[in-house]
């Protein structure tokens, strides 16, 4: 998360100088600043999409404003070049950094290329989860999501289930991946593994874990199967997520990456849910509820860490270890470098414990 003080002094002048024109190019400038802590350069389509609201009325971290107008693209566009022509970015190949940070445009293409690599891995996999059973919805999240792999990164979902059927999903998908030796588990191989680190029931998707990182994140997850489901947690989360971005976009089109839909293994998901929507299933939920919510208490990994680990009737997140605290550390010291603290600073994090 190195800094380049000469453009970033650079930029807090241009900033200040013009105070009456340069609000756009704050954004442009905080949202861009975001993406260099991930050494991440960004397109001016992504600029322009994941664009960081200001807060409203400056200082203090309540109520952002909802109320600004959204820029277009071309004005986004106009602001990037002016920033170039002054110095304060550079341009190449389509992507436009802070001045003296060219290196990240240069490292794009391996990443970028990796992060296909794993693409195609986790679809070939999901693919066959179709099977499971009160599986409803999987979207590929985290560093994937950015398209921001390393070579050890894991592989990051977002599972959505049936209502009152979270633990009777989680358990079926961690047999099934196990099977396969293709679940990350703690203190194992990372790289190229599922990581099945957060679930939601269908009826409860409003996400309550509410900070820029969680809006970026959700902002950038890639549907997998279940797109209707996937693209409805989005909706159900969109109001919070305008609190801290310009848009969310409403996806209503297919995703190139969603998989297609297999007659056969949502054939046995069907004949599995038969037989499981009954009482007896009911009980099974309960049972495998409290057995794994035993085993998640007794686990050494959801105590005394800088994290979130939640488990109940209609959610469950296993995130021990988040990197969103010191990302958000290290946001914050930026846009006071930036002097743009006033209006993106004092970014807290989604509640994690300490």
């Amino acid at each position: 998360m190195s800094q380049t003080p000469s453009a970033l002094l650079h930029a807090s002048a241009l900033v200040q100088e013009t105070p009456a024109s340069a609000s756009l190019d704050a954004a442009v400038l905080a949202t861009l600043a975001y993406h260099d802590l991930l050494h991440l350069p960004l397109t001016s389509v992504q600029v322009w999409r994941y664009l960081l609201r200001p807060r409203a009325g400056g200082q203090g971290t309540g109520n952002r404003g909802q109320g600004t107008e959204s820029p277009t693209l071309r004005d986004v566009e106009q602001s990037l070049h002016t920033l170039v022509e002054r110095g304060v970015l550079e341009t190449a190949n389509g992507f436009f950094v802070f001045a003296g940070h060219r290196a990240r445009i240069a490292e794009w293409p391996a990443k970028h290329a990796r992060s296909q690599q794993k693409w195609r891995r986790l679809r070939r996999i999901v693919f066959w989860l179709q099977c499971i059973p009160f599986l409803r919805g999987v979207a590929g999240t985290g560093s994937l999501a950015f398209d921001n792999a390393k070579p050890t990164s894991d592989l990051d979902v977002l599972i959505i289930a049936a209502p009152n059927r979270v633990w009777t999903v989680r358990f079926f998908l961690t047999v099934l991946l196990d099977l396969f030796r293709l679940r990350r588990r703690p203190q194992g191989v990372t790289s190229d593994r599922v990581c099945l680190n957060h679930y939601l029931a269908a009826d409860a998707l409003s996400f309550p874990y509410q900070s820029l990182y969680t809006a970026l994140e959700y902002a950038r997850m890639v549907p997998l199967i279940g797109e209707h489901t996937c693209w409805a947690f989005r909706a159900a989360n969109r109001s919070w997520m305008e609190r801290y971005l310009f848009s969310v976009f409403p996806d209503t089109v297919h995703h190139k990456k969603s998989l297609p839909s297999s007659p056969a293994l949502r054939s046995t998901q069907r004949l599995f849910e038969w037989m499981l929507f009954t009482p007896l299933g009911n009980a099974l939920e309960r049972f495998l509820a409290s057995l794994q919510r035993t085993r998640i208490a007794r686990s050494d990994r959801s105590r005394g860490l800088k994290g979130r680990i939640v488990a109940t009737n209609t959610r469950a997140e296993f995130h021990p270890q988040s990197r969103e605290a010191p990302i958000l550390a290290a946001f914050n010291a930026r846009m006071e470098t930036l002097g743009l603290e006033d209006r993106f600073g004092g970014q807290a994090d989604s509640g994690l414990t300490r």
